[in-house]
């Protein structure tokens, strides 16, 4: 990797930080699986249920606030 107008000390720093952070991510690949269908059906309905409840609580806050100009105006 040459690092043109960077010092080598600098260059050699920078290149062991990369390599440093790669080495502390496979722990995390290694721990890691793939979901099964069942698994990814519960998280994509939990996610599905919370975007839902904000969205509803928006619409809630900005009917209100429609409905009742005069006190949120």
């Amino acid at each position: 990797m040459s690092l043109q107008g960077i010092s080598r000390f600098t260059a050699t720093v920078f290149e062991n930080r990369l390599h440093q952070q790669n080495d502390d991510k496979h722990p995390v690949f290694k721990l890691s699986k793939k979901s099964d269908r069942d698994e990814f059906m519960l998280y994509l309905k939990l996610v599905s249920l919370g975007v839902l409840i904000i969205g509803m609580i928006g619409f809630l806050i900005k009917f209100i606030s429609a409905a009742f100009p005069a006190i949120f105006g």
